[in-house]
């Protein structure tokens, strides 16, 4: 267990917050993809919630993750509201959802919500180790709930990265409408690449799906699912 201090919560969409957590110069490794435990204490016992790493791993003394506010949860209000220098006790990091070591082939990533936190520094990992193209599906309601919409426009200047998100609720002709894996049947067409997706276990199953039906070997497919 290691003990973080607040640094920022700053609120990027209408119902996602970023939390930035300092480990005061402590040391703290980890990989694109994984996750840290929070500890919280609710009527005299603790509880560990699980949130995906943001930050890239060169930050070596913080990190930061997204998390969605839910109406009446506990955890989501509880760390929203908090401000720099409160402390927190959190554990990790943990999970194998990570890149692999070599990239010999195009790399797909498709997201939904806050699974876009695992994401986001495997996008920039795979850019800058690979000369291969990288695609991110990213699946949102609307064009306000893009998570990490500027660093993902920056990133576009690389002609290797092709992000395409995907709304839901939304009919704005700049982007592609439905769910994100309608997006992918329709734009995937090879097998050859590789796969990692992250986010509501429903999409992660059809894109699984999909992927099959278009001969992926089982190697080739990586995923994390959020409940």
């Amino acid at each position: 267990m290691i003990e973080a201090v607040v640094k920022e919560v700053e609120k990027i969409t209408p119902s996602v917050v970023i939390v930035k957590l300092s480990f005061n110069g402590t040391p703290f490794s980890f990989k694109a993809g994984q996750f840290i435990q929070i500890l919280l204490e609710k009527e005299g016992k603790t509880i560990r919630k699980p949130y995906s790493i943001s930050s890239n791993p060169k930050t070596k003394d913080s990190v930061e993750f997204c998390l969605k506010i839910v109406p009446g949860g506990f955890a989501s209000n509880y760390l929203a509201s908090l401000n720099p220098e409160h402390k927190l006790s959190v554990e990790g990091p943990f999970g194998h959802f990570t890149l692999q070591e070599e990239i010999n082939n195009d790399v797909i990533f498709v997201a939904t919500g806050t699974g876009i936190s695992a994401i986001k520094p495997m996008v920039e990992e795979a850019l800058k180790k690979s000369s291969h193209d990288v695609w991110l599906f990213f699946g949102i309601r609307t064009e306000q709930d893009i998570i990490y919409k500027k660093e993902f426009e920056n990133l576009v200047e690389n002609k290797k990265f092709h992000f395409i998100p995907v709304l839901s609720k939304s009919d704005n002709p700049e982007y592609e409408h439905g769910h994100v894996q309608d997006a992918f049947k329709k734009l995937i067409k090879q097998n050859n690449q590789d796969i990692y997706m992250c986010g509501l276990a429903l999409m992660v199953d059809e894109v699984r799906q999909l992927c099959k039906e278009l001969g992926f070997p089982d190697e080739k497919i990586h995923y994390e699912k959020y409940v």
